[in-house]
């Protein structure tokens, strides 16, 4: 069903205009003072320790040291490093904090492979983007040494090829906004890189990313701190003097709640947990090298990776989450949070004291996800960042989540048929009912007089909305009100508005209130032709 007005507004500007939650992101990671950078000798017997056990050559053993926070943390760790399979051999690995200044991300990111311009295009020194030609793969260090090595033309080349793939990370997978409330989540992953000019320049080794590049390109942006530049100005003082000065703010602060926002940020963003790869054992009869390990690892993350959850399977996971935390905090019972999730059969809901109407079990999972009471908000809010740290919190967001709980009474078996439902009923709650109003039990025809008073008197309120999240759920899943299927070419479908904005009009229509709380049969269908300003094309109602 959908309906033709002269408003156009479309539903996400509702959404986000009627939500006291827009843009609402994670929760900001409380601020602790940072570690001193550790002590010349500390850093010698880690890079030692490196050199004895997988025979590291002495610059990446010190480049590596030099990045950690603590090397007594990766000292013990390489007593009994991790073990990495790939194709032809094991990558050996030890996990530590590492310093975000000390490290750089990949230069020739493989997410620019695309626009990449070779000498072969005859393009090369025609622009900016191909002043110089791309940078070729690293290759395994030699004497078998778990290292690579990076040729450039000269510095420039290495600032050029890092400004393109900063470019291209910020357009297509910026990660500031969540880095700036938590920092780096999950290890990146690191290798010894020696860059070595053809300018005669000296060579320079640093941590490189092989994976994990684009949230150190945003991690150095937050800092300020132009990556290509890192090889060249590591420096120990400077940095434990930086330190310093970010713990004095923080003491300074006194409550953590109170550093200045920006001072919290670079805090965060100072280090980050890692994945060192430091060694490789390759199969008796192969001739795999650390290069080629390395490479075969980073594709079994991206290349041969496990095929994404759909936002399905997402939003279910999301639906869940919420409804375990809200329970977990003890401000629903369990009864109820089952309930909600749908674990209850109707007559089993019946007799725990619930409503057995899947409508009401509807609108009752929108009020809960869209409630501004600040102890249900905060439980949403964790449960959703802690599945995601750049999901968005909007009502939008809110809403298609709590559909995927409303979807659990649907009994269609058909999949095709499912998945429409589930499309279609994701956009049929407004964004009015982030607004106030309750989710009760009470009966249709009482809602609806309380509806009706409202709309008589020019303010639709909350009965109107309670009205409305129930009437979503039957008008979806009997198939009288449809979402968008193609183009006019193909469907004789006038109006394309969303469900929920169609819902929406209704709520101030005092005959389509009644007609909602009539059974959805020829009953209801007269009623709305024999209004004038209402009527019935096909199965799509027109207001």
């Amino acid at each position: 069903m959908r309906s033709r007005t002269d408003t156009g507004t479309k539903i996400g500007d509702h959404l986000m205009e009627s939500s006291s939650t827009s843009g609402e992101t994670v929760l900001p990671r409380p601020v602790e003072a940072l570690p001193m950078p550790a002590l010349a000798a500390a850093t010698r017997k880690l890079a030692d320790k490196l050199i004895e056990h997988f025979a590291m050559g002495e610059s990446a053993a010190m480049a590596l040291a030099q990045a950690v926070v603590d090397p007594s943390i990766a000292r013990r760790a390489a007593e009994s490093p991790e073990r990495l399979r790939v194709p032809g051999g094991v990558i050996l690995a030890i996990r530590a904090d590492v310093w975000a200044r000390h490290i750089i991300p990949d230069p020739r990111n493989p997410r620019i492979g695309p626009s990449r311009r070779h000498p072969a295009s005859n393009l090369i020194g025609t622009g900016e983007s191909t002043r110089f030609r791309p940078l070729a793969e690293p290759i395994a260090a030699s004497g078998k040494r778990p290292e690579l090595v990076q040729r450039l033309a000269n510095q420039e080349h290495l600032a050029w090829a890092a400004q393109l793939a900063k470019e291209y990370v910020l357009d297509h997978n910026d990660w500031r906004e969540s880095l700036r409330h938590q920092g780096v989540m999950t290890e990146v992953w690191l290798a010894a890189t020696a860059f070595q000019h053809e300018d005669n320049t000296p060579g320079v080794t640093v941590p490189v990313t092989v994976e994990g590049s684009s949230r150190v390109t945003c991690a150095h942006d937050l800092l300020d701190l132009r990556s290509a530049d890192v090889p060249y100005i590591r420096d120990t003082a400077k940095l434990r003097a930086h330190i310093r000065k970010l713990n004095e703010a923080i003491t300074t602060a006194g409550d953590p709640a109170q550093v200045d926002p920006e001072v919290a940020v670079t805090v965060r963003c100072e280090r980050l947990p890692a994945l060192l790869l430091v060694g490789f054992e390759p199969h008796d009869g192969t001739t795999t090298d650390f290069g080629v390990a390395v490479k075969s690892l980073v594709a079994l993350r991206h290349v041969d990776s496990p095929k994404p959850w759909g936002e399905a399977a997402e939003n279910e996971a999301l639906a869940d989450a919420v409804v375990d935390e809200i329970e977990r905090r003890k401000l629903i019972t369990p009864a109820k949070a089952d309930w909600l999730r749908g674990a209850l059969t109707p007559d089993q809901a019946k007799a725990a004291g619930f409503n057995a109407d899947p409508s009401v079990r509807a609108a009752a999972i929108v009020r809960l996800f869209a409630e501004r009471d600040q102890s249900i908000h905060s439980a949403v809010r964790i449960a959703i960042t802690g599945q995601s740290t750049r999901k968005n919190i909007t009502t939008k967001l809110l809403l298609d989540v709590a559909s995927s709980l409303v979807m659990r009474s649907v009994s269609e078996e058909d999949s095709r048929k499912r998945e429409r439902m589930r499309k279609y009923l994701k956009s049929a709650f407004p964004g009015e009912l982030a607004k106030d109003w309750e989710a009760t039990f009470r009966g249709t025809e009482e809602l609806a007089q309380a509806a009706l008073e409202e709309v008589a008197k020019g303010e639709p309120g909350a009965a109107t909305r309670e009205l409305a999240a129930r009437s979503a759920y039957p008008l979806v899943i009997n198939g009288q009100l449809t979402g968008d299927r193609g183009t006019n070419n193909y469907n004789d479908q006038p109006d394309r508005r969303h469900p929920g904005e169609v819902i929406d009009r209704m709520r101030s229509t005092g005959r389509a209130v009644w007609c909602w709380c009539l059974p959805t049969d020829d009953l209801a269908v007269d009623s709305l032709r024999s209004d004038h300003s209402q009527f019935l094309i096909g199965s799509r109602v027109v207001v």
